[in-house]
């Protein structure tokens, strides 16, 4: 195969044929007008033949010029599509989900490589923001929260009822399987801002008292508070399913052996916009699957 000329070259010889004046090409190509110019006289050279002539009102094909470029219009118009056609295809593929921070680190994120294994074309934009706010909402495509909402543009699916167990650091056990109820008031109890009155709800169902002096610390979000588990600073209240890998690896260990506390329902909110996205669609039930079989195991 013979050697190509530059694709830089042809294309400004293109646009140039289109305008028939270099300040317009220049324009279109992002380039000085003599840029442009360089590009074409850089082509003619190539290729052995005039392809403009210079007039008073701007440029003029010649007859050489005037049969290759509807040629190279029609592979320029071709080369676009394609471009434009696989940006389409990767958007389509592409789904953002948002969801609570310690959901991402603690259960979504090491179970991704199921779904990834599963769906390899399938890119994705995990965050963990704020979907209160309407206009944050307008730029996801799913969301896991805690508790229900009933928002417009959306469609809800239960996931799981979420079950608290208390945790711990397996050292502060000092070699005992699980601590008594009565040990409880003997450590400082780690707290989660948005759920100030949980370690009193948790009292209530499960019979075990907490005295008034019983230390605490807060943290901003139960992810913080699990952190501050691993670390050994006190008990901390988790989701079963979110402890899974801890729980696994001897990170955390459950503390007592006292009935798990409704907590409360998570979702996945679906947007009706995207709802027909073949990867939306394709995420939605894989996270509804996973659930479902773990309900069952």
């Amino acid at each position: 195969m013979s050697r190509l000329p530059s694709l830089r070259a042809l294309r400004a010889f293109q646009v140039a044929g289109t305008h028939l004046n270099l300040a317009d090409a220049a324009e279109e190509l992002f380039i000085t007008p003599s840029g442009v110019s360089h590009q074409i006289r850089q082509l003619e050279e190539e290729l052995g033949t005039k392809l403009f002539n210079r007039t008073g009102r701007g440029l003029e094909l010649t007859e050489r010029g005037a049969e290759l470029l509807p040629t190279l219009t029609a592979i320029f118009d071709t080369l676009a599509a394609a471009v434009s056609d696989f940006k389409t295809h990767r958007a389509a593929s592409a789904v953002t989900i948002s969801m609570p921070a310690s959901f991402a680190s603690r259960w979504f994120i090491p179970n991704l490589g199921k779904f990834e294994a599963a769906h390899p074309d399938i890119d994705l934009r995990l965050l963990c923001q704020d979907t209160n706010d309407a206009r944050t909402r307008k730029e996801l495509d799913c969301i896991i929260r805690f508790g229900q909402a009933d928002w417009p543009g959306f469609r809800e699916h239960l996931l799981f009822s979420e079950q608290l167990v208390v945790v711990c650091n397996p050292r502060l056990l000092r070699g005992a399987s699980r601590l008594t109820p009565e040990d409880v008031t003997g450590f400082r109890l780690l707290k989660v801002e948005s759920q100030p009155n949980e370690w009193e709800r948790w009292a209530r169902c499960t019979g075990v008292p907490i005295g008034k002096k019983t230390r605490t610390l807060t943290f901003e979000t139960r992810e913080l508070a699990l952190q501050g588990a691993f670390e050994g600073l006190g008990l901390a209240l988790a989701g079963v399913g979110e402890i899974t890998d801890d729980l696994r690896h001897g990170r955390l260990t459950v503390a007592l052996d006292s009935k798990p506390m409704a907590s409360g329902p998570y979702f996945l909110l679906v947007s009706d916009l995207r709802s027909g996205s073949p990867a939306v669609k394709a995420l939605s039930a894989w996270l509804q699957a996973e659930f479902s079989d773990a309900a069952q195991r």
